[in-house]
Order: C-alpha cells, then sequence, then structure tokens
C-alpha cells in the first residue's frame, strides 16, 4: 500500500500496488526482450506444456500487456513471436515454432522436456537451455567491445581542438600518485 498524504487538513490513502520496474515495452528491440521469453519457455517447460500461445506467451513475458492499448499489444505480440522464433531457431531439438496465420495465433511447441530425465538429466538439460541464452548473451557483448571507448574518442577531440585541458586518465592519475 502507498500512503499519500495531501495539505492539511485533507489526508488520503491511495489504495494500489506500489510502482514495479517494467524492462521492456511494445517499442523495445527483440535482443531486450529475447531473455524473458527464453525465461518464459523454461518456466512453461518445467510446467510439462506441451504448446503455449504467443498471446499466454506474452501475458506471461509481460504481465502489464493489458495494460496496453490494442496496436501496441500487437507490436508487444509480434517483438515476442520474433523472440520465440530466434529461440526455437537456436534449440530446434527442444522447441519448435509456428507463426501466426490467418486467424490462428502463433505458439511455441515444446518438443522435449528436461523433465522427461532422470534427476541428473534433468539439471543437466536445465544447465543446456541456460548456457545457450548466455551463449547469444555473450555473442552480442563481442560485438560491442570492438566499439572505440568514448573516454577516447572526447581526449583526441580535445587535443584535435587545441583544448589545453589535461585528458581524463592523466587528471585520475595525478590524483592517485
Amino acid at each position: 500500500m502507498v500512503d499519500v498524504v495531501l495539505a492539511q487538513p485533507y489526508e488520503s490513502k491511495l489504495i494500489a500496488c506500489e510502482a514495479k520496474f517494467i524492462p521492456f515495452d511494445h517499442e523495445s528491440s527483440v535482443d531486450d526482450v529475447e531473455p524473458y521469453v527464453m525465461a518464459a519457455l523454461v518456466a512453461a517447460l518445467s510446467q510439462r506444456l506441451s504448446t503455449i500461445s504467443l498471446t499466454t506467451l506474452t501475458e506471461r513475458v509481460a504481465p502489464h500487456y493489458a495494460l496496453y492499448g490494442t496496436k501496441a499489444q500487437g507490436r508487444l505480440r509480434r517483438r515476442i513471436g520474433e523472440a520465440a522464433r530466434r529461440i526455437a531457431t537456436s534449440d530446434n531439438a527442444t522447441f519448435r515454432y509456428s507463426p501466426t496465420s490467418g486467424n490462428h495465433d502463433g505458439h511455441v511447441r515444446f518438443l522435449r522436456s528436461p523433465e522427461d530425465n532422470d534427476p541428473r538429466g534433468r539439471t543437466q538439460a536445465y544447465q543446456r537451455l541456460a548456457r545457450l541464452g548466455q551463449a547469444r548473451l555473450t555473442a552480442d557483448r563481442r560485438e560491442a567491445s570492438a566499439q572505440a571507448s568514448l573516454l577516447d574518442e572526447l581526449d583526441r577531440a580535445d587535443v584535435d581542438n587545441g583544448d589545453d585541458a589535461a585528458p581524463v586518465g592523466a587528471v585520475e592519475a595525478e590524483e592517485m600518485s
């Protein structure tokens, strides 16, 4: 509960849930949404579901889905569908993606669940799914590491402009000595 206190003599209590962090919305990239989709698919695997529709998957991934307008819901559902398609393509032994067509909502079919294995095999199968998700994130980070440092670029720009100020790293080195 959140208490809202107004100026005297009025006092009122706002009966509502507390604000929550929303990690993505209908304008976010598929890369931002994909880890949440993978988590929801793994949770559905642990529940021994055979299929999950894109609408249900979107509701699980984004609990705030119902708060959006119709167009925003459609965009969010398409983003989640694209993330599910990527995941199914990278792990086609576990997931099969069927896109939306005509009057039918798209869905993800679960081909093999870690729950079907004995306890040791089940743990290893879940660990394999986690490694798949981390491998995609690591590949994205490697691409980003090839970028130049912003501080280096700013230092070069200062030197090119004839600025007499010392580079950022030089000031920090002097302060430490």
